[in-house]
Order: C-alpha cells, then structure tokens, then sequence
C-alpha cells in the first residue's frame, strides 16, 4: 500500500512538469500525459505519437510542423500568438516563421502574406517594444519584420521606422539589425527617414506653389488679345420684279 502510494505520488508529480508554465497556451495537455515537451525539436514525434486517438502533448502541433508553419494554419498561429506573453514561447513562433520565410520552396515562405494580411504584423511591433532586457525577442523580431512581405503602408501606418530606431539606440548590440532592417525597406519599400520624408513632401508643395504662382504671373503679364470686328453681313440690295413695268420709262 505504501508503494502504491509512492507511486501514485510519483504520478501526481510527473503531470506538473509536463509543459512549464504554458498552461494557459493554446491546447490543454490531458492527465494520461506522461511525458514532458523538452524542446520544440521533439514537438513533432511527440504530437503524432499514439496515431489520432493521441492528444495533443504539444500546443504548437496545431499549427507548426518541422519548425514551418503549417499551410492554412495562420488563423490558428496568430491566435497562438496573441496569447503568448512568455518568452519562450514568442520566441518558438517567431523562430518557425522565420524558417518559413527562408524556405526556397514559395508555397512555404508565400504562407507568411497571409500573416500581414491578418493584421500579424500589429503583434509583432507590440513585441519589439518589449521590455529591453528581452534582447532575444526583440532581435527575433527584427528578423521576422524584415523577412515578411510588407506594404509601404504598413511601415508607416504602424510607425516601425520609429520604434526599430529608438531599440537601437536602446540596445546597441541590435543596431546592426535595425541597419539591416532599414536598408531592405530602402530598397524594397523605397523608405527613406521620416525627416527626409517631411522634407520632400514640404519641398514638393514648395514646388507646386511655385508653379501655380509663376503659371498666374505668366497669365497676368501676357497681352490680352485685341478684339477683331466681325464683319458685318453685308446688305443685297432689293431686286425688281422682273415683271414690274416702269411707269415713267
């Protein structure tokens, strides 16, 4: 009895180590569990083991598979990520979609305009304003905003110029990252600083006045057409009646 007690004890315990602090992420590991997620390089094996009739034993099975993010999974990944507050588990999302990004074959890495097209990328910028000491994430999401196939829009719209900037001047160990970032939109978005952009939208209205006031002195100074007379429908005199007979002929 005192060994059946152990044993179940023993039992007891082995449930709370399975899946750290991940309790309330995106799939609830039932009691038969037996065996606790290592790393996301055993999430696979383990969530296929046991054929359909297994649970899940990895919350992320759901929508990753080999570290790539399965196809037609975003939905489920961005739920997945609006819920991840740790770390680790931002980390494991951003890793995958990074992976996807890189795959040389264009339906994986195509995946990833899905994940724009979802509003992802507001999640991601709420990442990199992270605390500062999450240097990890925070470069995790450098690398991930400049793999996606962003819109010039979305750039500016969300205001990512700004804040990579201000977490390089925070954290010089990721300047290198941002100067990465920040010349692939120079090129691919044709970005230029957002002071520069004030500039040359100040200097385009310049310009545009310029030319509406010199197109007006241009009217004013040039001589206004003299009038011609029309001429004047000239009158037929009133022809006689061919039969009028002259009284005084």
């Amino acid at each position: 009895m005192e060994a059946e007690g152990v044993h179940q004890e023993a039992g007891r315990g082995s449930h709370q180590e399975i899946l750290p602090g991940i309790e309330s992420g995106l799939e609830p590991v039932e009691d038969k569990s037996r065996t606790a997620v290592q790393d996301e390089s055993q999430a696979a094996p383990n969530a296929t083991q046991g054929g359909s009739s297994s649970p899940l034993q990895d919350p992320t099975a759901t929508f990753l598979e080999g570290g790539l993010v399965r196809g037609g999974a975003m939905p489920v990944l961005l739920e997945a990520a609006a819920r991840a507050s740790r770390s680790d588990e931002r980390l494991v999302i951003l890793k995958a979609m990074e992976n996807t990004a890189l795959s040389l074959d264009t339906g994986i890495s195509g995946r990833l305009a899905r994940f724009v097209e979802l509003g992802g990328v507001t999640i991601i910028r709420d990442w990199l304003a992270g605390p500062a000491e999450d240097v990890r994430c925070i470069r995790a999401c450098l690398v991930v905003l400049r793999l996606l196939p962003l819109r010039r829009s979305d750039v500016l719209s969300l205001n990512l110029l700004t804040l990579a900037a201000s977490r390089a001047e925070q954290l010089p160990e990721l300047r290198e990252e941002v100067e990465k970032l920040v010349r692939t939109w120079q090129i691919s978005l044709k970005l230029k600083g957002t002071a520069s952009l004030k500039r040359k939208r100040e200097a385009e209205e310049a310009e545009t006045l310029s030319e509406i006031s010199h197109l007006g002195r241009v009217l004013q100074e040039r001589p206004k057409p003299v009038p011609t007379e029309r001429p004047r429908p000239s009158v037929k005199p009133e022809l006689l009646d061919q039969h009028f007979e002259d009284p005084f002929a």
